[in-house]
């Protein structure tokens, strides 16, 4: 049995302290349950910047390979609903949008390109909103779902509280129209009657939890439309908001080692405990 987690920097481990290889492997969240059970081996495929989409990517490459068994314990920490996985034509490469406050350009290669300039101030003004983040967000979390089949899992939300944007109100001060909601078609041959109704059953979070929650095994646990983020998480530590920064980094999105060894304590280690009882 393997302990494999899959997730963005923060499963990679970023800004913990040492940012060597060896150290950062030894001291991230992964580390922190293979350190406590009994496994055969820890693999992390966790990566900086990592879209949800990526993560279905990690968790399709971990699927087909070598390593794959029905019995290896997944650790999914799903990041930002606003990261947005694309292919860039003209530079051939991938390019993850981070979050549309925040964007992050500066230091991307296509930074001086006006054609791609362009493109992302049409994408913010055009497609970036609450509603598009729900809708992907949805699809991701179900194909995660499916993609882990009867593994045993524990998935949780690392960056972005769920209900902050689920919740959120997409008017804006340029557009006050009401949103349209999506065209569905039904035909019922017992009535021999064809409606057309409108849904947007992706900004309702009852629709998700029935779906996730639906099958899943006792070794099973969804946590991230039940529990708060980290962010959430670090601002109710009872603690003065000084010492706050002795278990975050710098800028707050990744846990320092203190932090990383809370969280695993407090929130993550009692599902594991769960999963394999007097194994410890």
């Amino acid at each position: 049995m393997k302990l494999v987690t899959f997730g963005c920097s923060w499963i990679y481990g970023d800004e913990l302290g040492d940012l060597s290889e060896t150290y950062r492997n030894t001291h991230n969240l992964g580390f922190q349950i293979y350190k406590d059970y009994q496994f055969d081996d820890y693999i992390n495929y966790g990566g900086n910047g990592a879209s949800n989409e990526r993560i279905v990517l990690q968790l399709l490459e971990y699927i087909n390979s070598e390593d794959y068994s029905e019995d290896d314990l997944l650790i999914v920490g799903l990041t930002s609903l606003a990261r947005d996985l694309h292919y860039i034509n003209y530079h051939n490469y991938t390019f993850t949008i981070p979050h549309w406050h925040l964007m992050h350009l500066e230091n991307h290669g296509s930074a001086d390109d006006s054609d791609f300039i362009k493109w992302i101030e049409l994408t913010g003004k055009y497609i970036l909103n609450s509603r598009n983040e729900s809708k992907r967000y949805m699809l991701n979390c179900l194909s995660i779902k499916s993609i882990i089949g009867n593994n045993p899992c524990v998935v949780f939300q690392s960056i972005d509280n769920v209900d902050t944007v689920i919740s959120k109100d997409d008017s804006t001060k340029l557009d006050k129209r009401p949103w349209m909601d999506v065209p569905i078609q039904r035909y019922s041959s017992n009535s021999n009657e064809e409606n057309r109704f409108m849904s947007t059953k992706f900004k309702d979070k009852l629709t998700y939890e029935s779906v996730l929650y639906k099958d899943l095994k006792d070794n099973q646990f969804w946590l991230n439309m039940k529990m708060e983020s980290w962010e959430s998480f670090l601002d109710k530590i009872d603690q003065p908001s000084s010492s706050k920064n002795v278990y975050a980094s710098g800028i707050r999105t990744h846990p320092s080692e203190y932090g990383i060894e809370l969280w695993y304590s407090t929130i993550i280690k009692k599902y594991i405990d769960k999963i394999f009882g007097s194994l410890k």
